[in-house]
């Protein structure tokens, strides 16, 4: 037990930057996130894959998964050093659901030398440091409509006024009738 207070903690390959080429998708949208990542191993490493989940809703309230892959990567990575950036492509669904959500990173990664004991393929989850911010049609479409209603009060206040204007000019330029005494 003692044995368990004193050893080491395991150090990661942490996420160190998340960012995607736009900051909001709609349906049917394709894009692409790029992934950096720090190795805290304490030995060299090599990146060979990274996975991204996108775990969201359906319109109709369903959850759906779905994972986005780069494989046959060999990306050397020395210790307390940053990865080069690495960019992952995806596309969304047509019907789904708008709003945020935040994907799920995994990194799998080889330790080439250094002080660690373990060997073969490792891999460390996380998730992205930002949400990915989702505009549904329904979004859109009421953004539409209430543009649309602005521009109709708008236009109803400029054709109130414009009638008021002209109609005061009018009476102002009518002279009371004096029957000659």
């Amino acid at each position: 037990m003692m044995l368990l207070a004193v050893s080491p903690t395991v150090s990661a390959v942490s996420l160190n930057n998340w960012t995607t080429d736009k900051s909001s998708y709609s349906q049917t949208d394709t894009g692409t996130a790029t992934v950096t990542f720090l190795n805290d191993q304490g030995a060299l490493i090599q990146i060979t894959a990274v996975d991204i989940s996108f775990n969201y809703f359906y319109q109709d309230g369903r959850l759906y998964s779905q994972d986005f892959i780069v494989t046959g990567l060999s990306m050397n990575v020395t210790n307390n050093a940053l990865s080069q950036p690495i960019g992952v492509k995806f596309s969304l669904p047509s019907d789904i659901a708008g709003g945020y959500f935040t994907p799920n990173i995994r990194v799998t990664f080889n330790q080439l030398s250094g002080g660690g004991t373990w060997s073969g393929d490792r891999q460390d989850n996380m998730a992205a440091t930002k949400p990915l911010y989702i505009q549904s049609q329904y979004q859109t479409l009421y953004q539409s409509a209430q543009t649309i209603e602005y521009v109709f009060i708008a236009a109803s206040v400029l054709l109130l006024g414009t009638t008021g204007y002209f109609a005061v000019r009018y009476w102002s330029t009518k002279k009371p009738s004096n029957p000659a005494n």
